[in-house]
């Protein structure tokens, strides 16, 4: 009887260690459950953010195809030569291609006074390669007298 009294009482403590180990893996699995819960939930957060992220993204896109179109049409409407007189001025002074004349036909660029010819081109303002310092290459232009106006 005492053998079976130490027998039972082994096994109950063994009986005793595995439920005390079941709790322990339950509650390790539900510990695990938790963080598979809050990790799918900031995986469902990121989801939505990365969606709302790509749609600002489309929406951007379609209103820079948009002002792209807008500037080829433009571009197509450029006179040809104007456009490269544009780019031999850009070249050529290696940076700001164009420069305000005063009233009395100085190139507020270099400084040197334009003959009559060119004064009377640049006050027409229409054939933009002649519209050209004599001096500095620059094209030429005069302000509207509502800017002055300041």
């Amino acid at each position: 009887i005492k053998e079976l009294k130490i027998l039972a009482d082994d096994r109950e403590s063994a009986v005793i260690s595995g439920m005390e180990e079941l709790d322990r893996l339950r509650d390790a699995i539900n510990q695990g459950h938790r963080e598979i819960g809050e990790e799918e939930l900031k995986l469902i957060q990121f989801r939505q953010e990365t969606t709302e992220e790509t749609e600002k993204i489309k929406v951007r896109h379609q209103e820079l195809l948009l002002k792209r179109q807008a500037a080829g049409e433009a571009v197509d409407r450029l006179d040809p030569t104007a456009f490269k007189a544009y780019e031999y001025a850009l070249r050529r002074t290696k940076g700001d291609p164009i420069s305000e004349m005063s009233m009395d036909g100085i190139c507020q660029s270099c400084f040197q006074r334009q003959n009559s010819n060119v004064m009377n081109i640049v006050h027409i303002g229409k054939d933009i390669k002649n519209c050209r310092c004599q001096g500095c290459g620059r094209i030429l232009y005069i302000k509207a007298a509502t800017d002055t106006a300041l």
